[in-house]
């Protein structure tokens, strides 16, 4: 299955190192009770919603009335909703325009540290890019588990090396040692697990 079409929120008024908001968008259908009632059978309306999520808090969903597509041929848009939400009045009007979302950032798919599961969960936790990673909060590197702290530390190397922060060589010789760390970590946990296992049957 494919990733969901996310749309970067930008608050003007937010500073440059908090994180952004993500956005979906998705159509649904709505029963309406009136026009149920008056046909004797049931009657929907269509209408359009944003997904609103934190990037590292995988329960942080908010659903946003957008639009509803009403039986008569017109069409409501929720412009309060929009215009109460920073940054969600810009994303609207690209998935109007049908145009591609502009996620700003390194994907993570473009970081060699990180294996195909890995990518995996940090997506699962509507984190996509390193700058996302490299602002995660602590509650946020909490849901990622162990290890998740080295991860930051790696992706906020790999950024600082990118944009000439530091020397080049001494960000790769960092990464490089951040790498390990992290490799160890994992090996400690795939040693650990069969000892618990045994525990538990004892």
């Amino acid at each position: 299955m494919s990733d969901p079409t996310w749309y970067e929120l930008r608050d003007p008024k937010a500073r440059p190192n908090d994180g952004k908001n993500l956005a979906r968008f998705e159509w649904a259908a709505e029963k309406n009770e009136n026009a149920s009632a008056q046909q004797g059978r049931p009657v929907h309306e269509r209408i359009l919603r944003a997904v609103v999520v934190s990037p590292g808090m995988k329960n942080s969903e908010t659903s946003i009335l957008i639009e509803r597509q009403r039986l008569d041929g017109t069409t409501k848009i929720y412009e309060t909703h929009i215009e109460n939400t920073p940054g969600l009045r810009d994303a609207y009007d690209q998935f109007r325009k049908n145009q591609a979302p502009e996620l700003s950032g390194t994907p993570l798919e473009t970081w060699p540290a990180l294996d195909v599961a890995r990518i995996a969960d940090l997506k699962a936790l509507h984190i996509h890019t390193l700058e996302q990673l490299a602002a995660l909060s602590d509650a946020g590197l909490a849901k990622l588990g162990m290890g998740a702290r080295e991860l930051q530390k790696l992706a906020r190397a790999r950024l600082e090396g990118a944009k000439g922060g530091a020397p080049l060589e001494e960000a790769y010789r960092r990464i490089g040692e951040l790498e390990s760390e992290l490799a160890a970590l994992r090996n400690q946990m795939i040693t650990k697990q069969p000892e618990r296992q045994e525990t538990a049957s004892v």
